[in-house]
């Protein structure tokens, strides 16, 4: 009895982190320390903490502005999450800003400040269209695609910039890209019913259930190509244990996908896209 009642707190205290959107912020960091580990950047903690620390607050950012422009009825948990503790999200989303400002500022690697400089505009591009989304330019916001292209960018920028000219991020780059992409549009087309009954935009809903399917699966195909594409080039490289983990992730989104009906129950085919995000973080067991 004493161990169902713990399990039954463990899995709620759960849910308050993921409605506080930081099982975003674990996946991301997953990413980031795989990334790390595999180009062997040796990155300070300290840019640990500023990614973490901007993940959270453009996530809770993303959600409170939700809060602003629909009715509660149309609330998910987390915007519920949200708006009954606005006043503290506000709070927290000025002290998480104000905290990477001075990341920036007092970290004597440039590179943080421009990987940062990077990824700003793109979020804020992505806060104006989808504040301000409407049938007008739908079919010019891919919200999806561009959510994957600041996820990945956040995790690749600093690879980018301490490159010195190799170019050994870009298969691992464009592949995560996709991964992101994937997870994205699976996730799009999975709820397009409580999406179109929440007034919530997506890309699958401009196109619809068989174009937005017929998309997923195209995207998938071009992301095993890419895979193959490197294994027949520099299948024994140090990049080579990131780009099977991501090959694997893009597998795993489809075996979730062709599942999905059987996973409703909880969304847990929601929970199990989380856990997918999380598995970059393999990289750490190779040398």
């Amino acid at each position: 009895m004493y161990i169902w009642t713990l399990v039954k707190k463990l899995v709620q205290y759960y849910q308050i982190f993921c409605d506080l959107s930081l099982d975003v912020v674990v996946g991301i960091l997953c990413n980031m320390v795989a990334v790390n580990h595999v180009f062997h950047l040796s990155m300070p903690y300290i840019w640990y903490a500023g990614l973490a620390a901007a993940t959270w607050a453009v996530y809770l950012t993303d959600h409170y502005l939700d809060t602003l422009r629909k009715p509660s009825a149309y609330y998910s948990s987390r915007h519920f999450t949200v708006a009954q503790n606005k006043n503290a999200v506000q709070l927290l989303i000025a002290v998480l800003t104000l905290f990477c400002s001075l990341l920036m500022w007092l970290n004597a690697d440039p590179a943080l400040f421009w990987s940062a400089l990077l990824c700003v505009p793109f979020v804020l591009l992505y806060f104006l269209l989808t504040f301000y989304a409407n049938t007008r330019y739908q079919w010019l916001f891919n919200k999806e695609l561009l959510v994957a292209f600041v996820y990945t960018l956040s995790v690749y920028a600093v690879v980018i910039l301490k490159s010195a000219g190799s170019y050994s991020y870009l298969f691992p780059a464009v592949l995560l890209f996709v991964v992101c992409y994937i997870n994205l549009l699976m996730l799009s087309i999975i709820e397009m019913k409580k999406d179109l009954a929440t007034q919530k935009f997506s890309w699958a809903l401009v196109l619809g259930r068989q174009r937005a399917h017929l998309l997923l699966y195209a995207v998938a195909v071009a992301g095993i190509c890419i895979y193959i594409t490197f294994f027949l080039q520099q299948a024994g490289t140090h990049i080579a244990p990131l780009m099977h983990i991501y090959h694997l992730m893009i597998i795993v989104h489809l075996i979730v996908y062709r599942q999905h009906a059987k996973l409703e129950a909880n969304e847990m085919y929601r929970k199990l896209s989380e856990w997918i995000c999380r598995l970059p973080a393999l990289a750490l067991l190779t040398s």
